[in-house]
């Protein structure tokens, strides 16, 4: 269904890369990924997919857009698998429709939701159900089902483990920029390696105007043990290199000579979530105290960019959130919704199901149970396919044609890949 393919080619930013996974005694460590895009396709539109029952599709132009929207129809997103599917046979999908309270009443759920482009009740509507599953991705999840347990307390049963074991699967973004020649060549994400046994380094590319996250980015400086001591090693590298500061701020093809670091950790550090009060009244907060504290600089990761830096005579570049703040960053929320035996102990089952409540599950990122490392879209698909494997399928189900040919086409595929 993801459409997985391995990436072989090595563009110039990836071939640096190997470079630097020489340099740290890890090349056998170092490969390109596997992606879910149609590198094969041309601009002939067919289905590369679902042997014709799914939507048509273009070839990859390897334009670097991956990240901010392929814009000629050749990644295989969830509208164009999954989704695609479920409306063929017969799911409603509701655009622009937000669930913002959720109720248990007499075995039946009832979900408010209301119309995100509407500023008017007219916007507004309640659906029941006999079970729902909840999947808004792990920061979503969060908010919706905290403001049910502490706010609005219809659900008020739920685990009071709710929020805990917030991982960010241990990253740090760090970023290369002005370098030699331009780099963002090929799809977003092409290789990586591993400088240690504990630790996955990506190169993210974005492209060519793509200047954004430009912003987000100031100069590097060394690990320290607070906010204080990087902020003020900031300051001083500043004063002391002000044509660097300066190129990176009116560098306007920032995003075509410029790749990303995306370093990711096994270690087993965590958060919390939270539901506290403010001056604006309630909403969900990071509590990152403990003795499983997330750090916000990886020496590693560090020393990769700073490697990768001097061979193609670019700027070195961290998040200034992780240096003022010491907040660490990541491009993948994890957990919040343990699993366990006991609702004591966790929000969910083995299963994926709700201590607590019948046919109520939850199926995104917010049920990984740790730091993974590396990309988690793979493993949430086999959980959330996993945990609907678990709910009968009802009868009628058989008499669909389109289910059928599903049922054809996956035992089509079971046969290629026995063979």
């Amino acid at each position: 269904m993801l459409g997985r393919k391995k990436y072989t080619k090595l563009n110039i930013e990836d071939q640096v890369l190997e470079e630097v996974s020489k340099e740290m005694n890890a090349h056998d460590t170092f490969e390109t990924v596997h992606v879910g895009v149609n590198i094969d396709g041309t601009e002939e539109e067919t289905d590369p997919y679902f042997n014709g029952l799914g939507p048509l599709r273009k070839g990859c132009i390897e334009c670097a857009g991956c990240m901010v929207g392929c814009r000629e129809n050749a990644k295989n997103t969830l509208d164009r698998n999954y989704l695609w599917f479920a409306e063929k046979m017969g799911l409603k999908i509701l655009p622009e429709t937000k669930a913002e309270k959720i109720s248990f009443i007499d075995n039946l759920y009832y979900v408010e939701t209301r119309n995100v482009t509407s500023f008017f009740s007219r916007g507004k509507e309640t659906f029941s159900a006999k079970g729902i599953v909840v999947a808004s991705g792990a920061l979503g999840t969060m908010e919706l089902l905290l403001k049910q347990k502490y706010k609005f307390t219809t659900l008020s049963s739920l685990s009071d483990k709710l929020g805990y074991e917030l991982r960010t699967n241990a990253e740090t973004l760090c970023a290369v920029s002005g370098a030699f020649e331009k780099l963002n060549n090929g799809l977003a994400i092409t290789s990586v390696f591993s400088p240690d046994p504990h630790t996955h380094v990506e190169i993210v590319k974005y492209p060519d105007k793509s200047n954004a996250m430009k912003w987000f980015f100031g100069l590097s400086v060394g690990g320290a043990d607070s906010s204080f001591k990087r902020t003020c090693m900031l300051s001083l590298k500043t004063l002391t290199h002000p044509w660097q500061l300066l190129k990176t701020l009116f560098n306007f093809k920032w995003s075509t000579r410029m790749v990303i670091f995306l370093v990711m950790q096994t270690t087993d550090n965590a958060m919390k979530m939270v539901w506290g009060k403010s001056i604006l009244g309630s909403k969900m907060k990071i509590d990152n105290s403990g003795n499983k504290k997330v750090p916000a600089f990886i020496p590693v990761g560090q020393e990769v960019m700073e490697r990768y830096a001097r061979k193609v005579t670019g700027i070195p570049q961290n998040i200034l959130l992780e240096v003022f703040f010491n907040r660490p960053t990541t491009a993948h929320i994890l957990g919040g919704c343990p699993m366990s035996d006991t609702i004591e102990t966790g929000v969910v089952d083995k299963n994926l199901k709700v201590h607590g409540f019948p046919d109520f599950y939850i199926t995104d990122g917010s049920v990984i149970q740790g730091n993974i490392g590396v990309n988690p879209s793979l493993t949430i698909t086999a959980m959330a396919e996993y945990c609907m494997s678990k709910i009968p399928q009802k009868a009628e189900a058989d008499s669909n044609d389109i289910s059928k040919q599903l049922i054809l086409l996956e035992n089509e595929w079971k046969k290629k890949r026995s063979g």
